[in-house]
């Protein structure tokens, strides 16, 4: 016995026959005749789909369904798109196609309701991240691979899940932090940034020992001369 996937890209096959059998024919979208053959060609493959859907098998429904949505986008079958995405929790997947469905259903009450569903799922995978650091001004901080800004910064809004950041500052070394996004909670991390110390070499005529080194006016080390001392940079 042929498998769902095996038996609906048959019939994806079967269904290019069905809209003329090469390409010259799918050239012809500005015909109304060839625009109706196409849409039910996509009906028919949804239908498959819809009865996975009904038994809760949105995987290979939604295969089934993107099948179908390759053929021709039928507003129905990008909403069940989306659903089945949401049943399986990729979100992001969700609210792409309920979105697409609002953009293309010709009904305006479906189309609310799809934006309506976008915006709520949207809104409930997100969580917030407050970035705090040491210094507090002006470290560069990035998440997932884009740049966000400089500290002090406002709450970032992020979707659930594992985000990386990356903090950099001039005279510091670089850190880079796995940090968790929880939808609906505020997740607060404190970052230490690292100074890197500075080479402070000191020279004189004839070699001198236990020389006191002041910085800022204050004793800092004793060293013997010509010597070297670690120091931080400014």
């Amino acid at each position: 016995m042929l498998s769902y996937c095996a038996r609906f890209t048959l019939l994806v096959g079967l269904a290019s026959l069905v809209l003329g059998g090469g390409p010259s024919s799918l050239l012809a979208q500005d015909s109304a005749a060839a625009a109706a053959a196409k849409q039910d060609a996509a009906q028919q493959v949804a239908e498959a789909a819809k009865k996975l859907f009904k038994v809760g098998e949105y995987k290979p429904a939604v295969e089934i369904y993107l099948q179908s949505y390759e053929i021709h986008p039928l507003p129905g079958v990008v909403w069940n798109i989306a659903r089945c995405y949401e049943e399986l929790d990729n979100i992001a997947l969700a609210v792409r196609y309920f979105e697409e469905s609002a953009r293309i259903d010709p009904d305006a009450a479906n189309r609310a309701e799809a934006q309506a569903r976008a915006d709520k799922l949207r809104k409930a995978s997100m969580g917030e991240l407050l970035v705090e650091t040491e210094p507090s001004d002006g470290v560069a901080v990035t998440v997932d691979g884009k740049s966000v800004g400089w500290t002090p910064l406002a709450p970032l809004s992020l979707p659930k899940g594992r985000h990386e950041v990356l903090l950099t500052m001039d005279g510091h070394e670089q850190l880079t932090k796995s940090v968790e996004i929880t939808p609906a909670m505020r997740a607060r991390y404190r970052f230490v940034l690292k100074t890197i110390p500075a080479t402070l070499r000191l020279s004189a005529p004839e070699p001198v020992k236990g020389v006191a080194v002041l910085v800022d006016e204050k004793p800092f080390a004793t060293i013997d001369v010509p010597g070297s001392l670690e120091i931080a940079p400014g």
